[in-house]
């Protein structure tokens, strides 16, 4: 008898510490997966706090052990029909996803219900899209989407960059954009007005042509804190001046001239008179599409002491 009564005095005194509390606890151990699992173990408030920190990104990235397509169809079924994981489609704010594997109609489908069934989605990485996922990303995060990132994108026909210049017009919260993408067509690209940061490693003539453009002739073009440019071992004789031309006095230019050093310089620098206060450039091997963004200041910092290539012009 003791012993029950002796539980139940621990059951009603045990909590003595408001959420807040706890909430501090667990934000002290976002960048720790680890520790923020064993924390969810703990107790029921542990678990529900710590939830949005466990899940907020999501790799769906094949190895040599799965495929893509095998780890988005999983997921899809997940958020579909399991009622225990029906949580995740309001806590996952950065998507991961290759699609190079999901070209068919069938297999598509799975991608485009994940983006329709994540409304807490602010960032998201991809590579190979296709059209379909243009529209979706329209529909579904238009409104919503700050960050996008996207690898090995191939715009082949008129009919498929205009499906990609209306996804891009229906972004009006995007502030972040990296694009390593070609393309053969002669079409201006029309940047969002709220983009902020915009990253085109390894572009084309052609597809540095069209951004030039896009900028010069944009009714609302962005005011870039910074632009990065990377030099495509493929291209020759590329021509930035129209993106010189445009950019604000405040924006900071930050170029890979890859390892054609000299001859990179000859392409980007004519024209690089304009309004820029500082540009950078340093020579890199190959850094991954994804870490152009988030690393782009400490690579040049350290590049910069390396080759000593820092350009005030004026």
């Amino acid at each position: 008898m003791s012993l029950r009564r002796s539980e139940r005095i621990f059951r009603k005194t045990s909590r003595r510490l408001p959420n807040e509390i706890f909430a501090l606890i667990i934000e002290n151990l976002t960048d720790e997966l680890t520790s923020l699992r064993a924390a969810g173990l703990v107790c029921k408030d542990f678990a529900a706090l710590a939830r949005p920190h466990i899940f907020r990104e999501i790799r769906l990235v094949g190895s040599k052990h799965i495929d893509s397509f095998t780890l988005v169809k999983r997921f899809e079924h997940l958020l579909r029909y399991s009622s225990h994981t029906s949580f995740l489609r309001n806590v996952i704010r950065i998507l991961e996803v290759q699609t190079e594997y999901l070209e068919t109609d069938d297999k598509g489908d799975s991608v485009v219900y994940l983006f329709q069934n994540l409304p807490s989605l602010v960032d998201l990485r991809m590579s190979h899209p296709n059209p379909a996922c243009f529209r979706t990303i329209q529909m579904s995060l238009g409104g919503t989407l700050q960050e996008l990132r996207i690898q090995n994108l191939t715009l082949e026909t008129p009919e498929v960059c205009q499906q990609f210049q209306t996804m891009l017009n229906s972004l009006t919260a995007l502030r972040v954009l990296v694009m390593h993408f070609n393309t053969a067509v002669e079409q201006p690209f029309i940047l969002p007005h709220s983009l902020k940061v915009a990253s085109f490693p390894y572009a084309g003539r052609t597809a540095l042509r069209n951004i030039g453009r896009g900028l010069e002739s944009s009714l609302h073009p962005p005011t870039l804190r910074a632009i990065f440019l990377g030099h495509s071992p493929m291209e020759r004789d590329l021509d930035c001046s129209a993106i010189w031309k445009s950019i604000s006095v405040d924006t900071q230019v930050i170029l890979d001239l890859g390892f054609a050093f000299g001859e990179a310089i000859d392409w980007f620098l004519p024209g690089l008179e304009c309004p820029a206060p500082y540009a950078y450039m340093f020579q890199s091997g190959c850094p991954s599409i994804y870490s152009l963004y988030t690393k782009t200041s400490r690579r040049c910092t350290r590049n910069l002491h390396r080759y000593k290539c820092m350009l005030r012009p004026g």
